[in-house]
């Protein structure tokens, strides 16, 4: 009987013991089943997704970024707004598509160091004026300087078809009233400056031509009245006239030998090339 009994516990602690090792692996595999599910999950997730997900700083550049842009575009269109028609229409469409805008500043030895003194002379201030206005690398100017010349002799030795050929878009023209001073009337004057926009139009139709007076001479009586006259004249003519005279000291004030030479040649310092590159900026920006 007795060894009935100790069978039959033996074989039931055997039982036990299967049972509970059959219960374990069933666990393990469970276990295993899962795992194997997340990574394959895991590995079916698009390798890009995380990094397609942008984070809450990446949101804020890109709305920095975006709120930039429309600033720049908003300041771009305030410039359209004051710039005469002509150069909207001239810059505007070169802009958009980040082409060269060409700008020939034609005139006297005033655009340039004509004494050598180690000046930068204002078309070359204006270059860098435009682009830092503009955010950008597009305009090119270019200068232009017939010296000492009158108006007549630039027209009979026919620098005026040397103007033309360069097809700029924008012509900045010095129409050398200073030159013309005491030798030149201011008929004739505006008659020389009529064959030389004529000659730029026939090479570039869509050249924008823009008078820009000589500057200012400190106590002069005559000129001033050759200077309104071609006031008068451009504004006839529909054309853009830049007056910058009005930012200067008067002609009467001592002020104005910081910004013009007393002596022959009454040729723009530093200071007046300076205040001339600002005076033509404005006709774009203000």
């Amino acid at each position: 009987m007795n060894k009935y009994i100790a069978g039959a516990v033996i074989t039931l602690s055997l039982f036990i013991i299967l049972f509970g090792k059959y219960q374990y692996d069933q666990k393990l595999s469970n276990i295993s089943t899962d795992a194997q599910a997340a990574i394959s999950s895991a590995e079916n997730v698009p390798a890009d997704a995380e990094e397609n997900e942008p984070s809450e700083n990446e949101n804020e550049t890109e709305e920095a970024g975006d709120e930039h842009l429309e600033g720049e575009e908003e300041e771009l269109e305030r410039h359209f707004e004051h710039m005469p028609e002509p150069l909207t229409d001239a810059i505007k469409p070169k802009l958009a598509e980040n082409e060269t805008i060409s700008v020939l500043a034609f005139g006297s030895q005033s655009l340039t160091d004509s004494q050598d003194e180690g000046l930068d002379p204002w078309p070359e201030l204006l270059e860098e004026e435009l682009n830092d206005a503009f955010d950008t690398e597009v305009f090119s100017v270019e200068t232009m300087s017939v010296g000492g010349m009158t108006s007549l002799e630039m027209i009979q030795q026919g620098v005026h078809r040397d103007v033309a050929e360069k097809q700029a878009d924008l012509v900045i023209i010095e129409p050398l009233l200073w030159n013309d001073n005491g030798q030149v009337s201011i008929d004739h004057s505006t008659e020389h400056v009529s064959l030389l926009i004529q000659a730029v139009l026939s090479e570039n139709a869509q050249a924008v031509p823009m008078i820009n007076p000589s500057q200012p001479a400190y106590n002069t009586v005559n000129y001033p009245i050759q200077i309104e006259g071609m006031r008068t004249y451009a504004n006839e003519n529909d054309y853009i006239y830049i007056d910058h005279w009005s930012d200067w000291p008067d002609i009467t004030d001592e002020e104005l030998l910081d910004y013009v030479d007393e002596d022959d040649h009454r040729m723009p310092t530093q200071k007046g090339h300076e205040q001339w590159s600002k005076s033509i900026l404005s006709v774009f920006t203000d």
